[in-house]
């Protein structure tokens, strides 16, 4: 099915097109299987789909395989984890942050409230997870790529996508528009106790943590159902065969810190809303 030996993100819409089809996977050949497809693999299984996947013992793909499953320990990794409940999330999102905090070359130092304003929004993303979530169970990961300076962040559930969701408050007509529409300011919020002075914050969700990515020279791709979306080329296919929805988190690193942690989360997300304010229609 697939061609070369590493795969990657550009893969990522075939493979779902055919998730159901398929209850063993062959990757003999891969050197790479980027941690998406194993958050997804860990998703099935935990939700009853029977998945084979073979890798060979002897390849890279293998090693890294046993860093994404936590039996072997990395700084550049968070092993893949079933997110249940409140205090996993939260215990994720710190995580996270001490991941963030090895990689980042500080030359100043970051107020904590900002620490804690990020924990929050990736905390929003995890529990809106687990609230759609068929049995209350996300399954979360993430990777930083040291040669590139990226880091990938990935959650992904077997729930109930984002139109169910939206069109109980919104009037969208399909996947795509739901997911746009969770993108906006206000609409995807959590509602549960935010992090420190995140409370100010309180809704904004989605729409935040886009602008976040594309200020990092980044890109966040949302699954949903049978829908692909990925910010900002505003790129949309469908066509997909998931049951549920995945979101995926990449930027670059250093332009993370150079333009959202250098500045203040306070102080960013003043201007994107300004921004946003005065932005000419005519």
């Amino acid at each position: 099915m697939f061609i070369g030996t590493s795969i990657g993100l550009n893969q990522l819409v075939d493979f779902l097109k055919t998730i159901k089809k398929e209850d063993s996977w062959n990757f003999t050949h891969c050197e790479f299987i980027d941690p998406i497809y194993w958050a997804i693999f860990k998703a099935l299984k935990i939700n009853g789909k029977d998945v084979k996947v073979y890798v060979r013992k002897d390849s890279p793909a293998y090693a890294y395989c046993e860093y994404v499953a936590g039996k072997s320990s990395s700084k550049t990794t968070i092993p893949l984890k079933v997110v249940k409940n409140r205090g996993e999330v939260d215990r994720f999102t710190q995580d996270l942050v001490e991941l963030l905090k090895r990689h980042i070359t500080i030359q100043q130092q970051i107020d904590e409230d900002d620490w804690e304003f990020l924990k929050y929004q990736i905390s929003e993303l995890l529990n809106n997870a687990l609230d759609h979530s068929k049995w209350y169970k996300a399954v979360v990961c993430t990777q930083y790529f040291p040669r590139i300076d990226e880091i990938e962040i990935a959650v992904v559930d077997c729930g109930i996508g984002f139109y169910n969701t939206i069109q109980r408050r919104y009037n969208v007509k399909n996947e795509i528009e739901a997911v746009q529409k969770a993108l906006e300011k206000g609409v995807s919020g959590a509602q549960v106790i935010p992090y420190g002075s995140a409370y100010k914050n309180v809704g904004y969700g989605l729409y935040v943590i886009s602008k976040m990515i594309k200020d990092s020279q980044g890109e966040l791709i949302i699954i949903s159902n049978d829908s692909f979306y990925k910010y900002p080329q505003n790129q949309y296919l469908k066509g997909l065969q998931w049951e549920g929805a995945i979101i995926l988190i990449r930027f670059n690193l250093s332009q993370f810190k150079k333009n959202v942690m250098d500045l203040g989360f306070n102080v960013y997300l003043n201007m994107i809303i300004e921004a946003e304010e005065t932005e000419e229609i005519f």
